[in-house]
């Protein structure tokens, strides 16, 4: 809907930026947690088919898909059976590299972002 919403103006304009906030979490199923994995799959598919169609603007549209960031988002009840403890210190970004990572991709024209270069190998592999 806010895409939508947007949209029309940002062609007529011709510029704009879209950011999808996806995860890495879209490039493997995720038993228990089938809607969140899946609509996040949506989301990067969404982005790389709506930049496509794009091309020929200066609108750019990325699927930002972090890993594990130090927020309170594994703090929440549906995320209960998660042990934060159990993933490597080096596998956790902040929500300022996340940050500054996704508006230098989004500045270089690259769709589909995985901040941090561990986590960006783990995507890697998950796509295979």
């Amino acid at each position: 809907r806010l895409i939508h919403a947007v949209l029309p103006r940002m062609k007529r304009i011709n510029r704009g930026s879209i950011i999808n906030v996806a995860s890495l979490g879209a490039f493997a199923p995720c038993a228990q947690a089938v809607q969140y994995a899946s609509t996040k799959a949506y989301l990067v598919i969404f982005s790389e088919a709506l930049q496509e169609e794009l091309r020929e603007t200066n609108i750019r549209i990325q699927a930002l898909c972090p890993g594990f960031v130090q927020t309170a988002f594994h703090a929440t009840d549906a995320m209960r059976r998660f042990h934060e403890r159990k993933i490597p210190d080096s596998l956790w970004t902040t929500p300022g590299e996340v940050v500054a990572c996704s508006l230098s991709s989004l500045s270089r024209g690259r769709v589909v972002v995985i901040p941090g270069w561990r986590s960006r190998m783990l995507g890697l592999f998950m796509r295979m």
